[in-house]
């Protein structure tokens, strides 16, 4: 919804769009103005607001609207399993805050999350005893914070486009119940 206003109020998590045109005053506090003459006022602050957050589709999944094959869970964070893998393990580290760049995430959570990283690369290490567990946060198609842990054999094993079209749930499920084995109570 977009609405004209004259006061910012509450705009926490909404997201400001500015239409701004030649006719179109900014005053020396940064407020910008815009006639209406039609209203009988000379000029009217302008912002305009759209305040209907749109989650990501990890915030659908965190939020259990979407099916995910979990393999751990907490307060401030939760991973689950790529539905394009790179390899069989490809899991994804999440934090339930809608952070879109890792830049911005806080440290606290940030270090939080490269611990359950750690974590779950040490499973995916046992289980399928590769060369490495490939780590990336790349963040090019979901706008929201996520550590890929991928187990490789190659550099080749980090390239997207041999991503898997799809898997189907129960055989993610499978994948993560291996996971979940070397991980313990502790991360369900």
């Amino acid at each position: 919804m977009n609405l004209v206003d004259d006061s910012i109020g509450d705009l926490q998590g909404c997201l400001l769009v500015f239409l701004a045109d030649e006719d179109d005053v900014t005053s020396h506090d940064g407020r910008v103005y815009r006639s209406h003459p039609e209203r009988g006022q000379s000029f009217a602050p302008l912002t305009l607001r759209y305040c209907q957050r749109m989650s990501s589709i990890f915030s659908s999944i965190i939020a259990g609207e979407l099916p995910a094959a979990f393999v751990h869970t907490d307060e401030s964070s939760v991973a689950f399993l790529s539905i394009n893998p790179l390899n069989p393990g490809h899991t994804l580290v999440v934090p339930r805050q809608e952070i879109e760049d890792w830049l911005d995430c806080p440290p606290e959570l940030r270090a939080h999350l490269m611990s359950v990283a750690a974590r779950i690369g040490s499973a995916i290490n046992d289980e399928w005893n590769p060369e490495k567990v490939g780590l990336m946060i790349v963040g090019m198609e979901v706008p929201h914070l996520h550590i890929h842990l991928v187990p490789i054999w190659s550099e080749g094993d980090l390239n997207f486009s041999n991503a898997a079209p799809a898997v189907d749930l129960t055989d993610l499920e499978l994948t993560a119940s291996r996971i979940r084995r070397h991980l313990g109570p502790a991360s369900e």
